[in-house]
Parts: C-alpha cells; structure tokens; sequence
C-alpha cells in the first residue's frame, strides 16, 4: 500500500480527512475563499516517460466456454493486433496455462492471466484465480473470488436494467452501491463501462451515477473489453473493438494487479462511433502524459490520434454525467460543476478513450479551520450516517486510511439509529452523537 500524504493548507490545519480509500495515489491541495480543494489522482505515480503502456482484453471467450474459436486462435489474433495482456474468461471454466493448447505467453511477449466468467447471476469475471462455483449468489461468488486469492469485475451490467425516463432507476443505483460497499477495493474492482461495441451505452450513465454516489472514497475504475465470442459476425468485426491499457513499470501479474487495483490505466472504445464504418483502431486517442499541477490547481493530459496532437476541442471533462470542460487542461479549483469527481473522455473519428475518475474532496473552512460538524465519512453532510457510508468507511479503516475511533464512531451512529448531531464542546470523534429523540 503506497504512503497516504497529509498535506498543509494557509490555514495550517492538516487535511487528515482527505485520507480516503482512493490514497492509494498522492493527494494535493490548493486553498481558495474559505475552501480547500483536494485532488485526489490515480496516475500520481505513473512515471509516463517510464511506464510499459500495456494492452489488455480481460474477457474473453474461446471455445472452451461460450466462445467460436480455439484458444490458440484467440490468442494468435491478439497477440498479431499488439495486445500484451490477455484473459480467457470462459464461462465456468479455466483456459489456463496458455501452453495446453501449444502457446508460449512468455515467447510471445505476452502475459497470460487466469480468470473465469461467473453466470448464475448477473455476470462476474474473476481475475488472479481458477474457480468454479454453483452459487447463484453475487455475494457468496465475490466472497469465493475472493478467498481464492482473487479479484472482480462486474461485467456488461446495463444487461440487467432499463433506463426509467432516460435516467438510472434508484433502486438500480443502490443496488450497486450496495455491491460495491460490500466489498473493498482489491476484491471488487470496477466494472465493464464499455463490453463489445458499446452494445450498452447506458453503462456510461451507471457509471457516473456510480461515482457521483461513491467517489472520492469509494472509486469504481471503468474497463473496456470486447467479450469476444466471434472475430466476425454477420460482416462485422466484433474483436479487436475495446480495450484497456494498462500502465506499469513490468509486465508481470504483480504489477499489472496493482495497477488494476489503484486505477492507473486507461480504456478505449471504437464502439462510440455509432456507424461501424468509422470503427477505426488506429484513430483512438493514446494518452501520453498526465500533468498535475499542485499549485495552480490544474490536471493537464497530451494524446495522440493517428500519431498526430489531439485537437484541444476533443477533450471533454465529465462530473455528475455532465461535461463541465472542454480542453486539454482543467483548472478544479475554479470550473463550476465539479462535484466528487472528474473524469475525462478523449474523442476522435475512430473511437474514444477514457480516463479513471479523479477525486474531488471540497472542504469548508470557518475562520481557517475545517468545520467538524458532520462525520467525515457522512458523504452527504446532512447529519445521518447510513449503511452504505458506514460501510465505506470501515473499509477504509481495514486499509489503513482512516482512524479506528472514527470507524468504529460511524458504525455505532448507523446502527443506533443513524441521526445524529454535534457537540462543539467534545472532540472528535465524541463530538459526533446521537440524535435526540
């Protein structure tokens, strides 16, 4: 686990709060009026000038589950298109080791990870692990996954749901907020925000949905995959379409894991060119560089389409599933619109790519002083702690991010009744206490 930084303001005051479960990365601050602004980036440590840019499918299907051609098949057309990490995420079963059927990873430059597609329910792949479950529980799968050593991404989940007047249905949303407090980081990583070409746009809208719920203390890092059953069906390549690009200083499974785990890749997508005739690989912006800026406030990303700078009106800044930017440079500090989160989506006349969300934690100060009124884990301030924050904050203290007292404080407020109020005259986190009836 990478260091948390606590980093001083003009008000002098620590902002120990800002710890969160996506510190895995640095944080920094910038103080303007009677806030503090923390950015919180999961490419904070990617050295760009260093850093292996890997392409991954991670769900993927053979002829040994689900899919139309053999392994060594699937593996030859990959590794042929410059892939260098690849899943067989065959249903029930385990493609693995790649040498059963006369195919060397390591001879062709490529990683091989174990994984399997889990479909007794809505649809999970496991990652890291061989397994096979007749559980028709999500719970009790990612519980095995995650025994097993394992890790997960939920899968193509706009399969499940409709949109209810062009919005994510509220109990489509808790549902996955649910899921994702459930369980931490490392054993539920994200989810698929593009599967084949796109086939479900609504993905994108869960996903903000998602982040404006959770993030910064809970992030869901998006995945792109092509769950390749064919090469090409009725005329149309269905492989080859989305992908991630995973960044690492080795292509081991030790560092592509982690990278997975703290968000530091990319995914892409020709599936948001509606016509297929404008698929086009070759155009989907490659991301070259992310530049922080600590003391102006800013996050700077350069990429290349076709080889060629990617033109400043194609870069869009997204938060709450609305474009708050567009340009190559955002300034956080003062572009209104931002709240928890901000991501990016990179477009071209090939397809798109799309950054992990970045966090956004704003801070009130009184009199140059954080105010302690609300719990820090009560992501609504609005006096009542709830499961799902509980929940998130108690996983945040396993990781080593947040004080015990003030996990064991918010569990305690959620489960005696969830209302509670400040006390100026205790200190925290005493100062936080039950409602009066």
């Amino acid at each position: 686990m990478f260091p948390v930084t606590t980093l001083e303001v003009t008000s002098g005051a620590a902002l120990s709060r800002a710890g969160m479960l996506m510190l895995l990365c640095m944080a920094s601050c910038v103080s303007f009026a009677q806030q503090t602004v923390t950015l919180v980036n999961p490419y904070e440590r990617v050295d760009w000038a260093t850093a292996g840019q890997y392409k991954a499918n991670l769900h993927t299907h053979s002829t040994e589950g689900g899919g139309t051609n053999t392994p060594a098949e699937v593996i030859d057309f990959y590794h042929d298109r410059g892939y260098s990490i690849l899943v067989f995420t065959d249903n029930d079963e385990c493609t693995y080791p790649w040498e059963d059927w006369g195919r060397d990873p390591e001879a062709l430059g490529m990683l091989a990870l174990r994984g399997n597609e889990h479909k007794n329910h809505e649809h999970i792949a496991g990652y890291f692990v061989c397994m096979k479950t007749d559980s028709s529980s999500e719970t009790q799968t990612l519980s095995e996954i995650g025994a097993g050593g394992g890790a997960a991404v939920l899968v193509h989940p706009g399969r499940y749901w409709e949109l209810e007047g062009g919005k994510v249905p509220e109990e489509v949303l808790q549902r996955y907020v649910t899921r994702y407090t459930e369980f931490p980081q490392e054993r539920l990583i994200g989810f698929e925000v593009f599967n084949a070409y796109n086939i479900h746009p609504r993905d994108r809208q869960l996903w903000d949905a998602l982040l404006g719920a959770m993030m910064p203390q809970r992030p869901v890092w998006g995945f792109a995959n092509d769950d390749t059953h064919w090469f090409v069906y009725f005329g149309l390549p269905m492989a080859g379409l989305s992908w991630n690009v995973i960044l690492a200083e080795r292509l081991d499974e030790a560092s592509v894991r982690a990278a997975m785990e703290t968000g530091r890749f990319y995914f892409s997508s020709v599936g948001t060119q509606v016509d297929p005739s404008l698929w086009n690989a070759a155009l989907v912006p490659v991301i070259t560089d992310i530049t922080h800026d600590r003391t102006a406030g800013t996050v700077t990303v350069s990429a290349l389409s076709g080889g060629q700078p990617l033109p400043e009106g194609r870069y869009r800044w997204i938060s709450g599933g609305e474009t708050v930017h567009i340009g190559s440079s955002l300034d956080y500090q003062n572009t209104p619109g931002i709240v928890r989160y901000v991501r990016l989506e990179l477009e071209s006349d090939g397809g798109s790519t799309l950054t992990n969300p970045f966090g956004i934690v704003v801070q009130e100060e009184n009199e140059g002083e954080p105010s302690p009124q609300y719990h820090p884990g009560d992501l609504d301030g609005n006096g009542r702690f709830i499961m799902g924050e509980a929940l998130a904050y108690l996983a945040g203290w396993q990781q080593g991010v947040y004080p015990m007292s003030y996990a064991i404080r918010g569990v305690y407020l959620w489960q005696n009744g969830e209302m509670y109020g400040y006390d100026p005259g205790r200190m925290p986190p005493l100062c936080w206490d039950l409602a009066a009836e």
